[in-house]
């Protein structure tokens, strides 16, 4: 089983310092992404289907605290955000995952005579 899953919504790095915002607002009619801290205008995003607003932006850091403008006037974190430095109702941060060693790749699960089932 080598496939790899990839979380499609929030903020994903695609390339070096180039994120895709993925949001999911189907009651706005406008969202934009506005960064914290950054003298930058907020970038608007492009309605998709089904309710959902895509942005690709250039020159954004691992880091980078953003949040989403709905309709030009409400600011709220992303609901797919990798991390929350400040809470859950701060900016959310650009997170770059392939920057993460991992080192699980031996491990095959827990056995199911030792899983313990409550219900």
């Amino acid at each position: 089983m080598d496939e790899t899953w990839e979380l499609d919504l929030g903020a994903t790095m695609i390339g070096t310092n180039q994120v895709r915002f993925n949001v999911w607002a189907p009651f706005a009619q406008q969202v934009a992404v506005e960064f914290v801290g950054q003298d930058r205008t907020a970038i608007p995003m492009q309605p998709a289907s089904q309710g959902y607003f895509e942005a690709i932006v250039d020159d954004v850091d691992p880091l980078t605290r953003y949040r989403y403008l709905l309709d030009g006037q409400k600011a709220r974190p992303d609901p797919a955000s990798r991390f929350q430095p400040d809470g859950v109702h701060g900016p959310s941060a650009v997170v770059d995952s392939d920057s993460f060693r991992w080192n699980d790749g031996a491990w095959r699960g827990i056995p199911l005579k030792d899983f313990i089932i409550y219900e």
